[in-house]
This record gives structure tokens, C-alpha cells and sequence, in this order.
């Protein structure tokens, strides 16, 4: 009797109706955790694939079935009913089957190449690889059905004996590069002290190590700091050692030599202007490091603002003056930065990031960054077997490149150029064709005659040449023809020479020149404007010696200056060279900004000394660590990233390590004994019986739109032993195997840190991110039975409709 009750109950409509409440509120509930943690996977966990809810379909398998089992001995009126629950227990026993055997994962796939290796999120593994033959590796996979303390032994490598003694469900994971604890490590020097500083301390001193790897430039100044403050830590390393040196242009007489740290605070004179000097190192220099840069102010006792010039101390105009006007001359001096050794300075902050700064015995300065939680590159020893490496590329030449040094091969290749150019016969200007004939009469070099007259001219800065002209101008000044001259060329020359010449004496006394030019109602003075703003070669006196040159015939006539002496000459000679717009910096063409090169000076100082290897760079190295840090768990359990502690061990040789979850299955493997096994821990990987391989994929756009429309990817899939089969799969188009195998189009472009491959038009090497879904019982359970229920149900309707029609009406 009482198995009898039991039967009927697990049969009856009251457990049904129970179940049925159950679920509601079981679903109810997962809606409620989803909606509030915003993660799907949390309330699966406690909901869908938790014990409870398979515990749940059993008991609605159990109940159907006896439902239908309580109508023993079946007759035909059970049909449509019987049918109803056998497809009803199909569809719950395919559910179940899925949820047990079924598979859903992500498979990632680069244009042009193929994979069939099915990525199961939210699963964990050891994927290990043993260091046998570099051609024919050994792999092994560990599954790991819980992240608590276990002992596994890897399918191909039953001596390994892999031991999990931690583990934590959500970790940070960054790398150690250059600076470890307390000590910095740079290949090739030994260990280097850290010391933690912030701006209330004395800040520390640079320590000298001999570079065993180096050839030249023996010894190092090297500094390492542990430090939030960026700014302060990097000007006070930057002015260590570092000697500021001015120079006067006439007589290359030193003006002043001085640490640039006491030149900095405070000013001092010369020439009867004030000179003051600031380091303009910006406190946002991760971003723009373009404007690093030496700043100097000269003001004389007239001009209400300072003169500002610059000195440029990264890129291609490294260490060469420049002017804020941009469309006047330099200082009459030269500054020069010297520092006895290079420096290499490296401060690491608190979140473990590093900053590697070097700085040249000129005054340069290299910087690069290395975030730890994501580096750009990175360096494989082995294949990754011999650990990894981060490293830079210092542009510290092992030669000299100064300033002077620089200045001098800049010439050196202005005169080749020139005699370049002079083997086709070119068709020169009227002012160097007449220094070309000076020069034949003299029995001197043009090129290197020109070059030298260019370079002596820019030197001194001035408008006109008033130099000290040396013995070769001297002897070419004298053969110049000025009588050889067309009279409005002439006529230009005077107006320029004049002009000019009263303009840089108002200038010299503290005038602006706009402001003079405007006083003496400069009729272009609206289209010298605009074209020294536009210009970046030639200067405004230049310019303004062109447009004198294009007014020539509405100027009164001026009498052509009398010739006395090479100086006069050569003063002539600039004006004539400014009104065709010839100077130093309109002739030199390599005046470009970008990052600096060396190939000028290597060249010049391969010519002097006959040295052909000369590096223009040098290379350091630091080995990388992984560094894992427990964190609080997020709320989103997809957001989760669990580290683990491993001890592996082979044999009497053991070794522990610790690893970060790798959730792209595309990072780093680290070695373990002595490079002998690589290891990675990462979601499980499955083997598909399909391979995909993706021929193009591309962004859709609605048109004359840069809206993206739809996604679509060619791909040919290939089942083992079966031709390919070429299909587009796009947002709203899956493609659909015959023994359930379902792909989804579900991502399109970046890599799984972020960085995209793609640009807006959908251009460039780009991979596609598929959505595979498998259900082994679609076909033989859940789909016929589901048929089924449809069918038993459209029965019952019959059976009730016949019923009633058949059914004799009751008398009234």
C-alpha cells in the first residue's frame, strides 16, 4: 500500500504543481542575482548549472514518467496522452544530456590561417609542454575539476608530479621588469640598489658600474628609485653631473660654465641683455615628450617681453637652438650640454610600473615606459623555455654627437650634396652663379666655398654677414663682379641690405619687428604674416628680402652701397642670397622633426677616422617575472582571473611557481626545471572534429556611411576526411553541422588584450571570434521530442473536439 502512494505521488498532479513552483521561483531568482551582480555566470552558478536545478529536471523526469506509468494497461485513448510525456521525457532527457556531454565554447581564428581548437571558458587546466625536440614539442593537458589542494599526473609525462598547494579565485598578475624588490637589474651590471624616495628627502646619488658588455662608453652613472613622483624624481636625476656651457659665436669664447642645476636659479648678463635658463621637462611627458626641452630667455632693458629660444632635448632637432618667433635669428652664443658619463635612471612606481629613462653625455633624453600589467614586447628566450626579457633601445651612439659634431657633418653633407648636384650642371641662381664665377677666379672649391660662407653666416646670426670673414671668403669676396649684376637685382640688393640692417640694429635694442614694420606702413605686411606662419624653412628675413625683391620697381631708386673691403663684400653677398631666398636653413635638407638618427655624424666620423663600425645604439636587457597578488573577487565571476601555486616535481628535483590565469590561451608558457617543462594555466581546450579556416573578414557599412552595418567572415570548414565547405558567416547567418554542431560569427577585430588590428575600414590583418555551441541529443532527443509534444498535443485537442461532438446531449 504503501509503495502503491508512493508511485502515485511521484505521478501525481500535486508534485507536478510543486516542480512547477519550484522552477518559477528558481528562475525568479536567477533573474534577481543576474540583474543585480550584472553576471550571468553568477546566477547560473546558483541557479541553472547548480546540483539543485539538475536535481529539479530529474524529478520532472521522474513525475512525467509515472504520470504516464499510472495509466498502465495503456489503451487507445492513453495515445495522444502517452505521446504528450514520451516527447516531453525526450525533451528533459536531451536537456539533461546537453547540460552532462554538450559543448560551448569560443574559437579564435586569424585571416589567412585555421584552427579547430575549441577554447571552454570558465574552465581551468595546466597546459604543459616539455623541452625534448624544438621541432616535434610534447604537449599535455590537465583538466582541473577544482582549483583545492590536488595531485595530478600529466597523461604523457607520468613522472611530472604537479602539485596544487594555493590558489586564489581572483588575483592581479603583473610583470617585474626592470626593477625587482629592492634591487634593478639590468644585463651586463650588477645588481643595483632601490631606494625609496619621495620630494621631502635628499635625493640620492648616482652610483658609477663598469658596463662589461660595452666597447665603449665603459663606465655608467645608473640611479634606481622607487617612487609616485614622477616629476621631481626625473629633474632632479636629469641635473646630476650635468654642465651648461655658453659660447660666444664672434670670438668662441666661453661665456659661462656652469652645473645647469645653479644656472637655473638664477639669472645672469651678457651682452647688456639677462639671460635666464629653464628646464621645461612637462609633468605629462608620458604623453608629450615632444616638448622636453631647455628653455632661454633674453631680455634687454627695453624689451617689455623676453626673446625665447629653445633647445630641443628629444627628436631630430635635438640640441639645436631654436626660436619661438621662428621667423627671426639665434642668440649670438652657443649652449652646450656635457656630462662626464651617461646616465641611466629608473623609477619604478608603487602599482609596479617602471619608467626607463637614459640620458646622453650631451644632455638627451630617451624615455620609455613599461606598464606591468601590460607590455608592448617582449623577448623569448628559447622559445620561452629559458624565461623572457623585456628590453630598450637607447639612441646613445659610441661616438661623439654634439652639437659641434652635429653642425660639422650637416656641412659636410651640405658640400656633397652641392657637388652632386653641380656634376649634372644645373642651372644656377644669379647670386650663385656669380659666387661660382668668384670662385673659379680664385681657384677655390664653390661647394665647400658656399658651405663655408652658409655656415659662417648662420653661425653668427645675423641678417646681413658682418662676421669675421675667414681667409678663403676673403680671397672669393674680392673676385665677386658686382658690375656683372642686372640692374634690378642690384637695385633689390641695396633695398635689402638698407632695410635689413635697420631692422636688426631696432631689433638688437629690444623692438618688435612686426611693430616696426607696421610704423613704417610696410605695404605686405598682411602676406608676410601669413607666409612666416606657414613657412617652417625659410625665416622672415628671407621673406622679407623676397618681397623686396618683388617690389623692386615701385621703390624709389637707392644708390648701390660702396664696395670697400671682403666684409663689404660678403654683407652684399647675404643680401643678394636673401632676395632669392637663399640661406643655411632653406639649403640643408635635413631639418625634419621626428626621432633622431645618427647616419650624418656616423658618416663623418667614419670619413675622419676610418672606423666603419659604429653602433648608434645600445641595447639593455632585464629577465621578466610574473608577479601574482591576491585580490578581492569581483561581483561578475566572468571578470574573475584566479592564480595558482604550483609544485612540480620530477624525480628528487622540485620547484614551485606561481600562475595567472591566461584567459586567451595565446600567452606566455613559463619554464619550470631549469627550462626542462614550460607550463600555462588556462582555460581547458577542446579538439573539434571541424577545422575553420578564415579566408577574409570584414565590416559592412550602410552607404556613404562610416556606420558599420554587419559583420561578415568567408571561412571554409572541413570535417575529417570530407571536402571543405565554403560558407559567409555574418550576425544573423550560423552555419549548422549535421551532427549538431552550431557557429556563431560572435567577435570581429582586436586581439584579447584590447589592441585592434583593424582599422576603420575594416583594413589589415584581422581575426574573427566564432561561437560554438554542440548539443549531441538535438537531433535524436530534444528536437523529436519536442515534435512529439506538439503532436500529442494537437491529439488531445482532436480527442476533446470528437469527444464533444459524439457525446449525446443531455433532454431539456
Amino acid at each position: 500500500m504503501g509503495i502503491k502512494k508512493i508511485f502515485h505521488f511521484l505521478g501525481g498532479v500535486h508534485l507536478a504543481i510543486f516542480l512547477i513552483a519550484v522552477s518559477a521561483l528558481a528562475v525568479i531568482a536567477g533573474t534577481f542575482i543576474e540583474s543585480k551582480t550584472g553576471s550571468h555566470l553568477y546566477a547560473a552558478r546558483w541557479t541553472y548549472e547548480n546540483a539543485f536545478f539538475l536535481g529539479l529536471l530529474t524529478l520532472f523526469f521522474i513525475n512525467i514518467l509515472f504520470a504516464a506509468l499510472r495509466r498502465w494497461p495503456f489503451k487507445k485513448r492513453h495515445i495522444p496522452f502517452l505521446i504528450t510525456h514520451l516527447g516531453l521525457l525526450m525533451v528533459i532527457a536531451g536537456t539533461m544530456i546537453k547540460n552532462k556531454f554538450g559543448t560551448q565554447g569560443q574559437l579564435v581564428v586569424w585571416e589567412g590561417s585555421g584552427s579547430q581548437h575549441l577554447i571552454l571558458p570558465h574552465t581551468h587546466s595546466l597546459w604543459i609542454e616539455k623541452k625534448s625536440d624544438p621541432l616535434n614539442p610534447r604537449f599535455s593537458q590537465v583538466n582541473l575539476d577544482t582549483l583545492r589542494p590536488s595531485i595530478y599526473y600529466p597523461f604523457h609525462f607520468p613522472q611530472l608530479k604537479l602539485k596544487v598547494i594555493g590558489s586564489t579565485p581572483h588575483a592581479r598578475q603583473t610583470m617585474d621588469t626592470w626593477i625587482k624588490g629592492s634591487h634593478a637589474y639590468i644585463a651586463g651590471f650588477p645588481p643595483i640598489p632601490v631606494y625609496e624616495w619621495n620630494a621631502s628627502q635628499p635625493f640620492p646619488e648616482t652610483t658609477s658600474y663598469n658596463y662589461s658588455l660595452a666597447t665603449y662608453f665603459n663606465d655608467w652613472n645608473i640611479l634606481a628609485i622607487r617612487s609616485d613622483q614622477l616629476h621631481p624624481a626625473l629633474q632632479n636625476a636629469y641635473l646630476q653631473e650635468l654642465t651648461l656651457i655658453l659660447t660666444s659665436k664672434k670670438n668662441k669664447e666661453e661665456i659661462l660654465r656652469i652645473p645647469l642645476s645653479t644656472a637655473l636659479q638664477q639669472p645672469f648678463s651678457f651682452a647688456g641683455k639677462t639671460i635666464s635658463i629653464r628646464l621645461n621637462i612637462p609633468t605629462t611627458m608620458i604623453d608629450d615628450e615632444s616638448t622636453l626641452s631647455l628653455q632661454i630667455l633674453i631680455k634687454s632693458e627695453t624689451q617689455t617681453q623676453p626673446d625665447n629660444f629653445f633647445i630641443p632635448l628629444r627628436g631630430q632637432d635635438a640640441l639645436r637652438i631654436k626660436s619661438e618667433k621662428s621667423y627671426w635669428m639665434d642668440p649670438c652664443f652657443t649652449v652646450d650640454l656635457v656630462r662626464t658619463k651617461p646616465l641611466l635612471f629608473l623609477i619604478g612606481d608603487h602599482a609596479g610600473d617602471c619608467r626607463f629613462f637614459a640620458f646622453d653625455p650631451h644632455g638627451r633624453i630617451h624615455f620609455e615606459q613599461f606598464v606591468a600589467s601590460h607590455l608592448k614586447t617582449m623577448i623569448a628566450y628559447d622559445q620561452g623555455f629559458g624565461g623572457y626579457g623585456v628590453q630598450t633601445v637607447v639612441p646613445i651612439a659610441l661616438f661623439p654627437t654634439g652639437r659641434k659634431e652635429k653642425e660639422n657633418a650637416e656641412a659636410e653633407e651640405l658640400i656633397h650634396t652641392l657637388k652632386e648636384a653641380l656634376v649634372h650642371h644645373p642651372e644656377l641662381s644669379p647670386p650663385l652663379k656669380m659666387m661660382k664665377q668668384a670662385c673659379e677666379r680664385s681657384a677655390l672649391d664653390f661647394a665647400e666655398t658656399c658651405v663655408q660662407f652658409l655656415v659662417d653666416w648662420n653661425a653668427e646670426s645675423e641678417v646681413i654677414y658682418h662676421g669675421t670673414h675667414l681667409v678663403k671668403l676673403a680671397v672669393m669676396a674680392e673676385k665677386l663682379d658686382w658690375d656683372s649684376v642686372p640692374p634690378d637685382d642690384r637695385h633689390a640688393i641695396a633695398w635689402t641690405y638698407k632695410l635689413l640692417t635697420q631692422l636688426n640694429h631696432s631689433i638688437q635694442q629690444g623692438e618688435d619687428i612686426w611693430d616696426l614694420l607696421q610704423k613704417h606702413q610696410w605695404p605686405l605686411l598682411e602676406q608676410l604674416r601669413q607666409s612666416a606662419s606657414l613657412s617652417s624653412v625659410q625665416t622672415l628675413p628671407t621673406l622679407l628680402a623676397q618681397q623686396i625683391a618683388s617690389l623692386v620697381h615701385y621703390l624709389p631708386k637707392l644708390e648701390f652701397p660702396t664696395v670697400k673691403g671682403p666684409m663689404m663684400h660678403l654683407a652684399l653677398l647675404s643680401a643678394y642670397f636673401r632676395a632669392y631666398g637663399i640661406d643655411y636653413q632653406t639649403l640643408f635638407p635635413y631639418r625634419v622633426d621626428g626621432n633622431e638618427n645618427f647616419d650624418l655624424i656616423a658618416k663623418d666620423w667614419k670619413k675622419k677616422t676610418g672606423n666603419i663600425e659604429l653602433k648608434q645604439a645600445m641595447v639593455f636587457e632585464a629577465p621578466l617575472t610574473q608577479k601574482i597578488e591576491p585580490q578581492d573577487a569581483p561581483i561578475m565571476l566572468e571578470e574573475c582571473c584566479p592564480g595558482l601555486v604550483l609544485e612540480v616535481q620530477e624525480g628528487l628535483e622540485s620547484e614551485k611557481i606561481a600562475l595567472g590565469y591566461d584567459f586567451s590561451v595565446a600567452g606566455m608558457k613559463w619554464p619550470i626545471l631549469n627550462g626542462k617543462y614550460a607550463l600555462r594555466f588556462q582555460p581547458v581546450q577542446q579538439e573539434l572534429p571541424y577545422r575553420v579556416r578564415l579566408r577574409q573578414a570584414r565590416q559592412v557599412y550602410y552607404p556613404q556611411s562610416q556606420q558599420v552595418y554587419s559583420y561578415e567572415a568567408d571561412v571554409l570548414i572541413t570535417e575529417k576526411g570530407k571536402s571543405a565547405v565554403e560558407y559567409t558567416l555574418s550576425m544573423n547567418q550560423v552555419y549548422e553541422t549535421w551532427d549538431g554542431y552550431r557557429f556563431y560569427l560572435s567577435g570581429i577585430g582586436g586581439d584579447s588584450g584590447g589592441n585592434s588590428f583593424v582599422d576603420e575600414k575594416g583594413l589589415g590583418l584581422k581575426r574573427i571570434q566564432l561561437a560554438v555551441n554542440h548539443d549531441p541529443a538535438k537531433y535524436y532527443l530534444t528536437y523529436p521530442g519536442a515534435l512529439l509534444v506538439f503532436l500529442g498535443i494537437i491529439l488531445l485537442f482532436w480527442k476533446a473536439n470528437i469527444t464533444k461532438l459524439v457525446r449525446p446531449s443531455r433532454p431539456e
